[in-house]
Order: C-alpha cells, then structure tokens, then sequence
C-alpha cells in the first residue's frame, strides 16, 4: 500500500507538467512540443549584436557551472507560438517587433518538465536579457527563465559561447 501510494504522490506532477503543454498560454510562447533541436555551443565569442532598426533584441543565456547542476540540458526558447531555437550551455540571440511577446523556455529533453513563460513588452532599440535554470523538485523539473539587468546580461554573454543549434531530423 505505501509503494502504491509513493507511486501515486510521485506522479501527480508528471502528469500535471504533461497536462500544462495543452494550455492556450503554453501555446501562446511555446513552440509544438514535437519539434526538437541539437544544440551545441559554438567555438568562439560572438561579439555584441545591435538591434534592428525598429525592433528590440533578446538574448537567452542557458549557464553552465554552479547554476545548473543537472547537467548540460538543451533548453528550447519559444516565443509567440513558435520556437525560437535551443540552448546547451550557450546562449542564443533574436529580434522581435516593439510590443507585447509570450516567451518560453523548456527543457526538451525530459519528459515531465513544466516549460516556464514570461512576459515582455519591448520597445524599440532595447536590449532584454534572460537567463535559464533547471530546479529539481521531488518527482519532477522545472525550468526557471528569469529576466537579468544590462550588466548581469553581459557578463553572463561574456562567459559563454553563441549556440550553434538546428531542427533535429
């Protein structure tokens, strides 16, 4: 009966993660979970990328070291619906249009991760930073996508490799 019951109480967060990729908010940031990515960090530093005329400029850092313990995971970005692209140990950059976005960043790999969204309303000729952090919870993950300050985004750039990512086949 207490096997039974462990049983029980370690899968309610899976199924409950499993059930949040069929929400209209995951589906507003998050790309179709069936698309999956190789991700890798590229050799080299990238130098500092300004924005597109008229639009603002995101960048996505997944660290590696003390942060994240779990491994090296290949963190998907979404954003408005659609993937952006992947991490692993790197970071990745894009433009978005002045307004309202719906981001996401998901641990591909795992099966029972809950994605985690955030919003950002961006303005023209800004640059937005964001960092990723996988937590370990009893029976399940999550991905913590936490919006960094200007200094702390680049000194996070700074230590890590541009991600070299594409669709798996």
């Amino acid at each position: 009966m207490r096997t039974i019951l462990t049983v029980v109480l370690f899968s309610l967060p899976m199924l409950a993660a499993d059930r949040a990729w069929d929400t209209a908010a995951v589906r507003a940031a998050c790309g179709p979970n069936e698309v999956k990515f190789n991700a890798n960090p590229s050799r080299g530093q990238q130098p500092a990328t300004p924005a597109e005329a008229g639009k603002a400029l995101v960048y996505v850092v997944e660290p590696y070291g003390p942060v994240n313990r779990l491994g090296i995971p290949t963190i998907r970005v979404g954003l408005d619906g659609s993937w952006a692209g992947a991490n692993h140990a790197s970071y990745l950059f894009f433009s978005v249009q002045p307004g309202e976005h719906h981001l996401c960043a998901d641990w591909q790999s795992v099966l029972y991760v809950q994605p985690s969204l955030v919003h950002l309303r961006a303005e023209a000729g800004q640059t937005y930073y964001f960092s990723t952090l996988i937590t370990a919870h009893p029976g399940f993950y999550t991905v913590e996508f936490a919006p960094q300050d200007s200094d702390e985004g680049r000194l996070l750039l700074e230590t890590s490799s541009l991600s070299d990512y594409h669709p798996k086949k």
